[in-house]
């Protein structure tokens, strides 16, 4: 559309590429945004799963010493994510909250602490399978995989806990 030239300058022109520039960088932005709220959104599922795996290597022949903190052990073996916040020994979740990390014998628990709905739903739903002994939300334990039903229930309030104990 080249309505009016104006010498070198055609303004219709110049207009346009302004208009693509601003739609490209608000483009880019709403992008990084979204990444960036993924990531977060998924970081306890992650650190709960780097958690697991690391510690089901470290396993002996008999299991696990009970009520034996394992924080320190996970810590120094670098199996956690990056972004993980790591003070004095203690590992903490995205909600800023210690988690713990204990010996049960043949199996362990991990328990999270501090959790809002959302984040007490989607570490719930992604980790509370069959594979799991048990999975406890606020006091409800489950023994079976926790469905999406079934987090939404027993998630309340913006300080949930869940309890994740193993088979092995």
């Amino acid at each position: 559309m080249k309505s009016i030239k104006n010498g070198i300058i055609d303004t219709t022109d110049i207009n346009m590429g302004m208009v693509v520039r601003f739609f490209i960088i608000v483009l880019v932005i709403t992008a990084a945004s979204v990444a960036f709220f993924k990531s977060r959104a998924l970081s306890d599922v992650n650190l709960a799963n780097a958690v697991i795996n690391e510690m089901r290597n470290q396993r002996d022949s008999s299991g696990y010493q009970a009520s034996t903190d394992y924080s320190s052990s996970i810590i120094k073996s670098g199996a956690l994510p990056s972004n993980v916040t790591v003070r004095n020994n203690q590992i903490y979740n995205q909600a800023g909250e210690p988690i713990q990390i204990v010996g049960n014998g043949v199996g362990f628990k991990l328990t999270e602490t501090g959790l809002s709905d959302k984040e007490c739903m989607n570490l719930a739903t992604k980790i509370g399978s069959g594979d799991m002994l048990s999975t406890q939300i606020n006091g409800q334990t489950y023994t079976t995989e926790v469905t999406s039903l079934n987090a939404s229930t027993s998630c309340s309030g913006n300080k949930n806990t869940i309890t994740f104990t193993t088979r092995f």
